[in-house]
């Protein structure tokens, strides 16, 4: 045997033994209903190391095995050769693989012998943090993770559960913070920021990023303020990453699922702010300061931007209300920047968008739902930056809605739609059987089907495709004969 083949093997080996501790420890623990493998959940097509996922496990596995030309049972080049033919390669086993991208037959993929059904998602498409907070904060880490769990009964209505039940997640690509890496400097200015000292990994709002759920206000769970930022465990970006929701009654488990907790460092102030001898941030305060004198913003670091200008969430959580004298953040941010993006450089860096300076991202892609597969763009919705600028506009209440267009498109399936409550924003809407909108239709700039297949994971292993939850057996033990109305007061 080569050394670099004894390597590889043994590589694929060490995985492939992890993997399977893994799933023991995490079956065993959670006192699943049923097992991957059992006759009823047979691992999917493409599934190599047999953990009844299709996912990134397994593109390693594949990747290590790569042009193997000697699989024999029943090994198979440890699964690699999804064929069974004798190699591994591009044309047949990878086509399997991608074809097959994010099926899951595991406990955690709905099936309808289950009583419970359990959806999650984050409130917003992305949450915003800084790499560091030495100089400034403009947001700090804080992202809200949501979970509806619905009870099927035969013979009667589904019932929302908002007791009884107990809610666990977390996020096996990023269980710290600080930790093996120090993904952030935040918990060294929480003294300074907040005037208390906050505890490593822990929230704002006391959450870690593996902890339990609360009752919401909304007919949901939610865990407020998690901790987490875009850097995996492994020292890799990834502002998508994965998060577990496992719900257990009286310490069995009964549903689970997978979703997107999203999060960005990809603001790129540095296209602008980019003196020689200044980081950016130091740039952005002495810049500051120049503008607004009497203002020693350069000598008062760590600086909270929401010390003066009002914003969310800090502002509702009562951390920094503003100075109502001061412009709002985002009238500030937006009036200052409107007309400043006429380098056709820094347009071209940030794609044609102007918006991708301060709200991530090319690389990052805020927007990335079923509208920007339709072409649309920031400025179709938001009209410009002038417009989110506007005196009279109040950030984070006056924000386009989905009523205001879909009417409009002509559209006779939308002819007698209702969309979102009175008053009330898409992501604070409840719908059908007081289901919140954001179940169905996920997040905004991430509404379902997105263009991140991560972002598909829990409609596809719900319903076998991405898109919007329209399987009515997913909530129902009986498919419903009347239509379907997309009306709120529909019970």
């Amino acid at each position: 045997m080569k050394t670099k083949d004894g390597e590889k093997i043994m590589k694929s080996f060490h995985l492939n033994l992890i993997v399977s501790c893994w799933l023991t420890v995490s079956f065993s623990a959670s006192a699943a209903l049923f097992m991957c493998g059992d006759p009823t959940h047979l691992p999917p097509a493409g599934d190599v190391n047999s953990d009844c996922h299709v996912n990134w496990y397994d593109l390693e596995i594949f990747a290590q095995q790569w042009l193997a030309s000697d699989c024999i049972q029943p090994t198979n080049c440890f699964g690699a050769d999804l064929d069974r033919s004798g190699g591994v390669t591009l044309h047949n086993d990878f086509s399997i693989l991608s074809g097959n991208w994010f099926r899951c037959t595991a406990p955690e993929c709905f099936r309808t012998t289950q009583s419970y059904t359990v959806f999650a998602f984050n409130d917003l498409g992305m949450h915003c943090t800084q790499p560091s907070f030495a100089d400034m904060m403009i947001l700090p880490l804080y992202n809200d993770f949501h979970a509806v769990v619905v009870r099927r009964r035969i013979g009667d209505d589904p019932q929302i559960v908002t007791s009884s039940v107990a809610i666990q997640y977390n996020i096996p690509s990023n269980t710290y913070s600080v930790g093996a890496i120090k993904k952030t400097d935040f918990w060294d200015y929480t003294q300074a920021l907040f005037g208390a000292a906050v505890p490593v990994n822990v929230g704002l709002m006391g959450k870690k990023l593996a902890d339990t759920m609360g009752p919401g206000d909304n007919n949901d769970w939610v865990a407020h303020g998690l901790p987490i930022t875009p850097i995996r465990d492994d020292g890799q970006f990834d502002a998508y990453p994965l998060a577990t929701v496992i719900v257990t009654v009286a310490g069995n488990e009964v549903a689970r699922t997978q979703a997107v907790v999203p999060v960005s460092t990809e603001m790129n102030c540095q296209l602008c702010h980019n003196t020689p001898g200044l980081s950016v941030t130091m740039d952005i305060l002495h810049k500051h300061d120049s503008l607004h004198p009497g203002y020693d913003l350069v000598n008062k670091r760590p600086v909270a931007c929401g010390t003066c200008h009002r914003q969310e969430p800090l502002a509702s959580l009562n951390v920094y209300p503003g100075d109502p004298a001061v412009s709002s953040l985002s009238r500030a941010m937006h009036n200052s920047h409107k007309s400043r993006f006429t380098d056709p450089a820094v347009l071209q860096a940030l794609g044609g968008d102007a918006c991708y300076a301060c709200h991530p991202g090319v690389v990052t892609k805020c927007l990335r739902d079923v509208h920007s597969k339709a072409g649309m763009t920031c400025t179709s919705c938001h009209v410009s930056m002038e417009a989110v600028a506007s005196l009279n506009r109040r950030p984070w209440i006056d924000e386009p809605s989905c009523g205001g267009c879909h009417p409009l498109a002509k559209n006779p399936n939308h002819a007698n739609y209702q969309f979102e409550e009175s008053g009330k924003l898409f992501r604070q809407s409840k719908g059908h059987m007081g289901v919140p909108c954001e179940v169905c239709h996920n997040t905004p700039h991430a509404l379902t089907p997105a263009t991140m297949n991560v972002e598909n994971v829990q409609t596809i292993n719900l319903m076998g495709h991405s898109g919007v939850i329209n399987k009515c057996l997913l909530c129902h033990t009986e498919t419903p004969t009347e239509i379907f109305p997309h009306h709120r007061d529909d019970d």
